[in-house]
């Protein structure tokens, strides 16, 4: 919950303030940038956007923002002012950035006059209480000791600085003024009961180290019903009790509440804990680096793995599914694979037969164009070294114009008939021997057969070339 300082009115109205020059303008506008010690582009920016609006130069802007930068780096900064900074609202931060207030004391101040102007129902009251009380814990034990010990207080009670003060009355010792606060603290029935037992569990800490502490907050919180404004109390003691990894930046979130207000300890012993937790930061961190290492190092030998089965040849296989001219077929076969006639026909009538299996891409696309325009129908399978299957490209531009043959061949064949061998049988059937790469003996017997079917299903050019080449030897050949 962040307070809104904009909302905060005055009791009594204020006199309205001497308007500014533009370059005390301009000066005042830069210092806003400066709680970080730099300039960002952004920040930059809107400096020079603003000197042109106060007719300003951009060179002059710039050197009245290094001049500042450089004042700034001049003068020392309240190590309790930068440690705190990190646990306060946005809201408070700029109240820190304004003017020349520099310290927690002016903070103070600045809190309490704000406080004087807020009416007390509102939940932005209640929180800068919250805040101011820490704080002043924190840093003044004695302080909030006496504030919460004067008659004012006796009069008016208030939960913030009755929680706090339970704290310094703690590090100071004074464990039984301590005990009658919780007691009070119990009376207000509109605070979250879990803020008590962070107190008790903080004090178990100190009283009986962590695995005690630990084992007292499991039994005490119920589902961490604290109020919001001891959210960073809370995760700061979930560090200590090992309940939130210490992170670099969870430790340093976490810095100023686990000095201040969650040990109560001398400096020996905070010397000791914070040597231990370095520890403890550096042993995370090794862990840390181990495990990424570990991991990128895992990646690294997948990549080389997917890497090397991407290096193993792509394996083709060549396989005739079926066979639209048989006569073509088997001249393409036997010249493309060197088969006598016999394979040649055994292979065919055994379809699908698998004619090549190579990691040789000239290979597989020499016998794929060898074998497409002969009246064979041909699948193709290209198979990745990761076992995928991929496009054989060296099909592209062979597999169309042979399945638009087979396409035209299967609307249009012709079967060429042997009606006789005429006069001069043995020549008949050497050429029947030669037209359809057969043996002697499986010739002369489609011969001695007649009238015989010599080829079925061709197309009508081969028809016509196989009748007009046994017509040249005395047969008498029809096509039907």
């Amino acid at each position: 919950m962040a307070f809104n300082f904009n909302k905060v009115q005055p009791v009594e109205s204020k006199p309205v303030e001497k308007k500014l020059e533009p370059v005390d303008e301009l000066k005042q506008f830069i210092n806003t940038f400066l709680d970080d010690g730099k300039y960002d582009e952004a920040e930059a920016e809107q400096i020079l956007q603003k000197a042109a609006e106060l007719n300003i130069s951009e060179d002059e802007a710039i050197d009245m923002m290094e001049t500042a930068l450089n004042q700034l780096k001049s003068q020392p900064v309240s190590a309790s002012a930068s440690s705190t900074a990190s646990i306060y609202p946005d809201d408070l931060l700029d109240v820190i950035k304004e003017g020349e207030i520099r310290n927690i004391k002016s903070v103070f101040r600045t809190w309490q006059n704000a406080i004087s102007s807020i009416k007390t129902d509102n939940d932005q009251y209640d929180l800068i209480q919250c805040l101011y009380y820490m704080t002043f814990a924190a840093l003044n034990q004695d302080g909030i000791i006496a504030e919460q010990e004067s008659r004012k207080a006796k009069l008016v009670s208030n939960y913030w600085r009755i929680y706090w003060t339970y704290i310094a009355y703690m590090k100071n010792g004074r464990d039984a003024f301590a005990e009658d606060l919780l007691a009070k603290l119990q009376t207000f029935s509109d605070y979250d009961e879990d803020n008590i037992s962070i107190l008790e569990t903080i004090a178990e800490l100190n009283q009986s180290g962590a695995q005690a502490a630990l084992k007292f907050y499991n039994s005490r919180k119920a589902d961490d019903r604290y109020s919001n404004e001891l959210q960073v109390l809370a995760k700061a003691l979930k560090v200590e009790l090992g309940l939130i990894k210490p992170t670099a930046s969870n430790l340093q979130e976490c810095a100023f509440i686990t000095d201040n207000l969650i040990w109560w300890e001398d400096e020996e012993a905070r010397t000791e804990r914070k040597a231990r937790q370095e520890l403890e930061r550096q042993r995370m961190e090794r862990e840390i680096k181990e495990r990424i290492r570990q991991e990128q190092e895992a990646e690294k030998r997948r990549i080389e793995e997917e890497q090397e089965r991407l290096r193993k040849p792509v394996k083709f296989t060549i396989q005739i599914t079926a066979v639209t001219n048989q006569l073509s077929a088997m001249f393409a076969l036997r010249k493309a694979m060197d088969w006598d006639a016999a394979d040649t026909r055994d292979k065919l009538a055994n379809l699908p037969y698998t004619v090549l299996e190579t990691s040789s891409t000239k290979e597989a696309k020499t016998l794929y164009e060898q074998l497409a325009d002969a009246g064979l129908t041909l699948k193709v399978t290209a198979i990745n070294g990761l076992g995928e299957k991929v496009k054989a490209d060296f099909t592209a531009t062979v597999e169309a114009p042979a399945t638009a043959k087979s396409t035209a061949t299967a609307e249009a064949t012709f079967d060429v008939v042997l009606r006789s061998a005429g006069n001069n049988k043995l020549q008949v059937v050497k050429a029947i021997k030669n037209l359809l790469s057969l043996g002697f003996k499986e010739a002369k017997d489609i011969v001695d057969s007649a009238p015989s079917q010599v080829k079925k299903g061709v197309d009508k050019a081969t028809a016509v070339r196989m009748k007009k080449a046994l017509e040249e030897v005395g047969a008498k050949v029809e096509i039907v």
